[in-house]
């Protein structure tokens, strides 16, 4: 399936507070954020913070996260099956903050957005799938019952 896939630079300059982040905004397709990839540089040693909101709501990190920041060394951060639905007009904006006191950083968010309909369309065939299996699993025990 090949859905839309949508990427932010930010360059987050050194001393940047959490209080007023640099911005990017993504303005996806309509339909789910099923994937994130935030790249997070190295040497950034945990000092640059990087979230993703939708009108003013924080979704990643969820809700009730110990911290409202990703941050890292080094590595990229990868957040699948998200499933947040996107209103609309859609609009995901990027926050990053850098308590790094010499070097500016970049930060690469990569964001996957599926088409609503056909993940409906995926439910309704998975749940098709399992109340056929349920049916099966009853007739085939009604069937050892008679036997027995």
């Amino acid at each position: 399936a090949n859905m839309p896939f949508y990427v932010a630079k930010l360059t987050v300059p050194a001393n940047t507070p959490a209080g007023s982040p640099v911005t990017a905004r993504i303005i996806p397709a309509e339909g789910i954020v099923t994937d994130v990839q935030i790249v997070i540089p190295t040497n950034a040693a945990g000092l640059v913070g990087t979230r993703l909101k939708e009108r003013g709501s924080i979704f990643l990190p969820a809700p009730g996260s110990y911290s409202q920041w990703v941050t890292g060394d080094g590595e990229t951060v990868i957040a699948s099956d998200v499933e947040k639905k996107l209103e609309s007009p859609p609009e995901i904006t990027v926050e990053c903050y850098s308590l790094d006191d010499t070097f500016s950083r970049q930060i690469e968010v990569r964001v996957t957005v599926g088409n609503l309909s056909r993940i409906q369309a995926q439910i309704i065939l998975i749940q098709a799938i399992n109340r056929l299996a349920e049916s099966m699993s009853a007739a085939w025990a009604k069937l050892q019952q008679r036997k027995g």
